[in-house]
């Protein structure tokens, strides 16, 4: 799966892409395909270190 995961705080260049192992679901979960999903820079608010 390629993916974008938010290890931590700070500017846009801390964001890094790639490919991480795909998840699998435990006995009581399902797995649901996702094709793109995006989220607004608004409504996720300000991208600040928080220690």
């Amino acid at each position: 799966m390629i993916a974008a995961p938010v290890e931590q705080f700070g500017p846009l260049d801390v964001i890094r892409y790639g490919e991480l192992p795909t998840p699998r679901p435990g006995s009581t979960e399902v797995l649901v395909g996702v094709e793109v999903s995006g989220q607004s820079r608004r409504r996720l608010g300000p991208v600040r270190d928080q220690g």
